[in-house]
């Protein structure tokens, strides 16, 4: 589960920043549609680029200051080598924790209510009666309406489906007049030849998932006021009924009561009982006739320049403002494995020493006379078995066969595992093995210094735990703005009274200039180190220390 972490964080980030960028987009809509009196159908397209943005990955342009210190929270990770202390494992930022699982709780809530409402609409749709078509044989603009139904259950008109849309109509239909029936269907084709369905799914959408942020809310409502509108100016266009009656025509269907409250996934109810039918009555009342077929093309320039502001922010996604691939990083550039937090490390039965006396010299390096260390990274279970093995450091590339040898040698030995309050826990270490010709030991090297002791008892460890070394680990700033992460490994010399007397680099940063290097060095100058013990007396030793720098969320 180490992906958990990372992932919620990174999503917290984007989910905030998807928030604030589509929040700041539909105000400018809604601003917009207050300050300039704009058609219904102009309007209409305006809150749709609302919804469309809602949708929209964020792409907000960060300057580079302040990108750096939002996306590159620092933390340095110190990996020992065999010590009884261990980097503290940091818990998942409270805030992105906390916004993540209301927003989990808000998706099903919601989701849980659609699919709710969907079910009980479909099984009362079930007592619908068809009507054969031709008995009225409605058709407006090219557009037929071929399933028909009464249900005795609605007070209201209502069309619902999405590849294949039914018109239900209340029991009371064959006491209308004729003006008004063809109204209604007027309406409700409206609805169909809009393809509002599809709408409507994308509305159901933008709430399930962002319905936390109250604008998103905003946009759905607006949306079916807007749709209703339009349906009416094209409901009064093609029947013929004058906008009075029409607007009688509504109130009529809300006066009869017990109106059921069909607001399903898919549908679009002629009528109900909200402030929206006070909206479309005084939108009819106050609708002059001679205008309602106009269409002027400069009412559509303003959700074109709308839409058009929604192309700058999609093409920063290309500038590389934000270093995407850093932001997602949790492992080093290497492929270190992540660091799992131990109280004692492991340590294998019978001492070092067990390890060394499995140790073979390759004939084959041997007669070549090639020398040095092969750092190995390993994995070592809950059981003290030996379950993976990297290789950090290599001094043959393979020709000589040091590496096999270096890596049969610790599979050979049976380890006492890692513990986490008083658990075994499955830990890496990294562990150096030396080659020499003089005498094959098991241990750190450098490659200039005399070979440290063997059979020691325990390694050097910092005064105040690695958490000392982590805390004044300044990471390099160049890396820093160019969202670079590398290792360094570092052989460092500890003396008896725990002094760092000589350190040398054994793996250096693939960047160049990076300051890396320089970076680890100086911190391990100055560190207070507990001295290495061999037979329970302090004793000289070389130890390797990975020093990874990572760029954390």
């Amino acid at each position: 589960m180490n992906w958990l972490k990372p992932f919620i964080e990174n999503w917290a980030f984007l989910f905030v920043l998807h928030g604030i960028e589509t929040s700041a987009f539909i105000l400018l809509v809604w601003v917009i549609s207050q300050s300039i009196k704009l058609p219904v159908n102009t309007q209409y397209l305006l809150w749709l680029l609302a919804l469309l943005k809602i949708f929209i990955p964020p792409f907000f342009h960060v300057p580079a200051h302040f990108a750096t210190s939002i996306q590159y929270s620092v933390t340095p990770v110190i990996l020992p080598v065999i010590s009884n202390t261990n980097v503290p494992s940091h818990p998942v930022n409270p805030f992105a924790l906390g916004l993540f699982t209301a927003w989990i709780l808000s998706v099903l809530i919601i989701s849980s209510l659609v699919v709710w409402q969907n079910i009980q609409i479909k099984l009362r749709l079930r007592k619908a009666n068809p009507v054969n078509p031709k008995d009225m044989n409605p058709k407006f603009n090219g557009t037929k309406i071929t399933n028909l139904f009464i249900l005795q259950s609605i007070g209201s008109p209502f069309v619902i489906g999405v590849r294949n849309p039914r018109v239900y109509l209340p029991e009371n239909w064959n006491q209308l007049k004729p003006s008004q029936q063809q109204a209604i269907l007027a309406h409700e084709i409206a609805h169909i030849n809009s393809h509002d369905r599809w709408i409507l799914i994308l509305q159901i959408l933008a709430i399930i998932i962002f319905g936390m942020n109250p604008l998103v809310w905003i946009v759905y409502f607006k949306i079916n006021q807007l749709r209703e509108l339009r349906c009416d100016e094209f409901a009064i266009q093609n029947s013929g009924i004058a906008p009075i009656d029409y607007a009688r025509l509504i109130f009529a269907f809300i006066e009869r009561g017990n109106i059921q409250s069909y607001r399903a996934l898919y549908g679009n109810c002629f009528s109900k009982r909200n402030k929206n039918l006070f909206t479309r009555i005084n939108f009819l009342l106050n609708k002059k006739e001679m205008n309602m077929n106009k269409k002027h093309l400069k009412f559509y320039v303003i959700p074109i320049l709308v839409g058009i502001a929604i192309l700058p922010l999609s093409w920063k996604c290309n500038q590389n403002t934000m270093e995407p691939p850093a932001l997602s990083t949790r492992e080093a550039p290497s492929g270190e494995p992540e660091f799992v937090p131990y109280d004692s490390p492991p340590k294998p039965t019978g001492g070092f020493k067990a390890i060394q006396s499995n140790l073979k010299y390759p004939e084959k390096a041997k007669n070549a006379g090639v020398e040095g260390s092969v750092i190995l990274h390993v994995l070592i279970d809950e059981q003290g078995q030996v379950v993976d093995v990297r290789i950090l450091k290599s001094i043959d590339d393979g020709k000589y066969g040091l590496n096999e040898a270096a890596i049969q040698a610790v599979k050979s030995a049976k380890w006492q595992p890692a513990k986490l309050k008083g658990k075994p826990v499955k830990v890496w270490v990294s562990i150096p093995v030396l080659f020499s010709l003089n005498k094959n030991k098991f241990t750190s090297e450098a490659p200039l210094p005399p070979p440290p002791p063997s059979g020691y008892d325990n390694l050097p460890e910092p005064i105040g735990g690695f958490q000392a070394i982590q805390q004044n680990l300044h990471y390099p700033e160049k890396a820093r703005s160019a969202g670079i992460q590398d290792r360094v490994i570092l052989h460092v010399l500890i003396d008896e009274n725990g002094q760092t007397t000589k350190i040398n680099v054994l793996k250096k940063s693939k960047y160049t200039d990076m300051g890396f290097e320089e970076a680890a060095m100086e911190v391990l100058k100055k560190v207070q180190w507990n001295p290495a013990h061999k037979n329970g007396k302090p004793v000289k030793m070389w130890v390797a220390i990975p020093v990874v720098f990572r760029l954390n969320n």
